[in-house]
Formats: C-alpha cells, sequence, structure tokens
C-alpha cells in the first residue's frame, strides 16, 4: 500500500541518516559482520565498563560506556521502529550489562549483549552522538569579507515551484545563517506565501506577520518602540525576553526608504568564536552569567515579557547554540557581587566591541522583491537611518516546527 510504502521509505532514510545497521537488514543493507566484506578491524579494547577504540591520526581513544551502548541499541527488544520509541526502561537494562562478544568491520562493531541481545553500532554515528550538538558541524561561519562570494539566492519562482530550490533555502539558512530570495512579488500575500512554503510562522505576541514602519512618537501609538522611528537600529537578537525566542525570521522591504534603511547582518556566531580564541576569561563570562531581558509595553494591549538566560547558550561539549542580545531590551543586572558585576561589564564591551567592528558587519540595502530569511539563533541584525516612508513585512518561526519542516523534507519523499 502507499502507506507501507512511505514507511519502508521512511525506514530505509533513517537507516542512511543514523549509520545503525542492524534496524535495517532485510531492507537491501548489507551485513558488514560478514568476512567477505570486511577490510580492516576495529581495535578495541574492553574494561570493566567500557571500551575504547582505537582512533586514526593520532587522535585520543574513543571511549564509550557500557550502558550507553546497551541504552542506544536499535534492536527490535529495545526500540520499535515504527513508532520511534524506546520500549525499554533504564530499570529493563542490567547496569552491569557487558559484552559477552564482539566483531568489528570496517567501522562497525556487533556486540553480543550479557543480557541476550545483540546489536550492530556504527562507528560514524557513535562519534556525531558523543560530539554533542550536530548542527555546528553544518555551519560556516564568515566575516564581510568571507561572506561576499559565499551568499546562497534562490529563485523566488524556482523556490515555490521545486523541491530542490525550497532544501537550497534550508541549506544555506543552515550554513551561512541566511538565505535571500530574489525575483519575488512584493506583496504580503507573496511574502506569507514564501513563509508557509519554509515552515507554519508562529502566532507571536505581535501576530504571524505584521508591518514595521517609522509612526509619529505620539500619546497615542499603540507600541513605542525605536523600531517605529527613522533612526538607526543597533544589531541585536530578536525576543531575548521570551522563554522560547523566535528560532528563525523573515523580512521582506515592501517599500524602500528614499536615503538610507540599509540592512546589517552579523554572524553571531563567528564573533563568539573569534571571542573565544582571543579572550576566553571574557568568553567563559557570558557564557556563565545569567542576564535579563524585558519587553514592557505600557498601552492597550499591555505586555510585560521577561527571561532571564546566558548570553552565549553552549551544549554539553562546549558548542554554541545561541546567541542573546539586545541592548534596548536589557534589564536591570542583578544577584552579582562586585568581582562578577566588573567582570561582566568587560566582557560585554568587549562583544559588543567585536560586534561594532566593520569587518564582521554585512551591510546591504534589501528592495522590494528580495526577502530575507534567516536564524535567529545565529544572526545579529539592525538598520541604518532613513529619510522617507519605509515599510518592512515580516514573521517569526518557531525553531523545532522550522526544524520538523527541514528534516520532514529531507527525510520523506
Amino acid at each position: 500500500s502507499l502507506v507501507d510504502k512511505k514507511m519502508r521509505n521512511m525506514l530505509a532514510l533513517f537507516c542512511l541518516c543514523t549509520n545503525i545497521l542492524t534496524v535495517c537488514q532485510g531492507q537491501g543493507i548489507v551485513d558488514l559482520t560478514n568476512s567477505d566484506y570486511c577490510y580492516h578491524n576495529l581495535k578495541v579494547r574492553l574494561f570493566d565498563k567500557h571500551l575504547s577504540v582505537e582512533m586514526k591520526d593520532d587522535q585520543p581513544p574513543l571511549e564509550v560506556s557500557f550502558l550507553w551502548l546497551r541504552d542506544h541499541s536499535r534492536s527490535n527488544d529495545t526500540y520499535n521502529m515504527r513508532s520511534h520509541q524506546r520500549v525499554k526502561s533504564i530499570l529493563d537494562i542490567p547496569e552491569d550489562v557487558k559484552p559477552l562478544k564482539y566483531t568489528s568491520c570496517d567501522s562497525h562493531l556487533h556486540i553480543e549483549w550479557s543480557d541476550g541481545s545483540e546489536y550492530e553500532y556504527s562507528l560514524e554515528w557513535i562519534l556525531k552522538a558523543m560530539g554533542g550538538n550536530e548542527d555546528s558541524s553544518l555551519r560556516t561561519l564568515w566575516d564581510q569579507k568571507t561572506i561576499r562570494n559565499k551568499m546562497v539566492q534562490v529563485d523566488c519562482n524556482e523556490f515555490l515551484r521545486k523541491k530542490e530550490d525550497l532544501l537550497k533555502v534550508f541549506k544555506g539558512v543552515e550554513l551561512n545563517g541566511f538565505t535571500l530570495l530574489i525575483e519575488c512579488e512584493s506583496t504580503k500575500p507573496a511574502t506569507k506565501a514564501v513563509a508557509d512554503r519554509m515552515s507554519p510562522l508562529d502566532e507571536s505576541i505581535f501576530g504571524k506577520m505584521w508591518e514595521v514602519e517609522a509612526k509619529e512618537q505620539t500619546d497615542n501609538l499603540s507600541r513605542h518602540d525605536v523600531t517605529d522611528t527613522t533612526g538607526p537600529q543597533e544589531f541585536h537578537t530578536d525576543s531575548t525576553y521570551l522563554t522560547d525566542p523566535n528560532g528563525y525570521q523573515i523580512f521582506h522591504i515592501l517599500k524602500a526608504a528614499e536615503e538610507g534603511g540599509d540592512s546589517l547582518l552579523i554572524d553571531g556566531i563567528y564573533v563568539a568564536e573569534k571571542m573565544r580564541a582571543e579572550h576566553p576569561d571574557l568568553f567563559d563570562v557570558l557564557a556563565n552569567t545569567e542576564v535579563t531581558w524585558e519587553f514592557v509595553k505600557s498601552s492597550p494591549p499591555y505586555m510585560f515579557h521577561q527571561h532571564t538566560d546566558r548570553t552565549f547558550r553552549l551544549d554539553l561539549a562546549g558548542n554554541i547554540l545561541q546567541i542573546r542580545y539586545n541592548n534596548y531590551h536589557r534589564a536591570v543586572l542583578k544577584g552579582l557581587n562586585l568581582k562578577q558585576t566588573n567582570k561582566f561589564y568587560s566582557a560585554y564591551r568587549v562583544f559588543t566591541e567585536m560586534l561594532s567592528d566593520p569587518a564582521n558587519q554585512l551591510w546591504t540595502k534589501l528592495q522590494p522583491g528580495t526577502i530575507l530569511l534567516f536564524d535567529n539563533w545565529r544572526m545579529l541584525h539592525g538598520r541604518s537611518s532613513f529619510q522617507g516612508a519605509r515599510m518592512l513585512t515580516n514573521g517569526w518561526f518557531k525553531r523545532e516546527t522550522w526544524l520538523n519542516a527541514e528534516r520532514i523534507l529531507k527525510f520523506v519523499d
């Protein structure tokens, strides 16, 4: 049936994606534990509670817990491949589980476990899983000089018609933090169609899509914000004051300013990594000091959003997951002693100086018909002052919603 065919396709793609082979037997995957296919054996040493695999190129050995390996088996008694759910509790796996027998072949390891289960693991998959945040390895970090010839631009009409061009947009954002769509219809409905093609928009505190344009700062405004003036807007990430800031954004200039109004992009993770290399102690301060951001709207509908977090959020392997930086919304700094306060201001000043360096900034004047899609957890954006009318329509995507759409596009035909 069509459902069974889709299930088989999903299973085959899952096998290729994870590089775990036992779950794929019977799907046309060769059993590499057969000696006829082996070219070299892994050098494996067993210890009391872990195994060690000798690596190439003078790398330190890979040490993996027996319990971790057994817990991550995708054998039928441990994992349901149809529902993609675990079927064993950690209490079902003996705490002292260990290999009774193993066979190594090329980059794969077949283990017979003491609890009666057996499974074949891919060394490549283990390395990826133990390495922490997989997304960080896909990034191409950039400054002004290196990005000029690497910008990804996709024709809007091709994007709306072809899956491969949709994938180009996702990949561009994944690699560089942003992608430009060109030759688009310069209307809000056309912009919404582009957004819908990517992923469902978030129903944010401002709505799904809204316009930004200069307004007279009178008492009867529904919002008083630097965004709604003709003045410059300093580099920042959006929604720092929310527990779950929007992951991605769409910008489309529907009406360009007569003069000025250029758009600024900065690869925040590039600058943060440069700071880690040049000022490691100050980098650690921003990775460990909690800062509060807030958004206060004192006219109906009233809002008071507030969140406390670190400027650099890292995973356990030290990879940067997210940048939070917005000087407009930075609230009162609390809970630090004098020494901690001084260290924070030193670190914050250095990071701001590095962000202000023109060598780290990409300026461009977006025109009607060019749509910008970017990663709000990585990119800082801003704007120069302008004269005349200027209108921007934009919207936010939740990170999980965007990534879900990207994974489905990659793995489902």
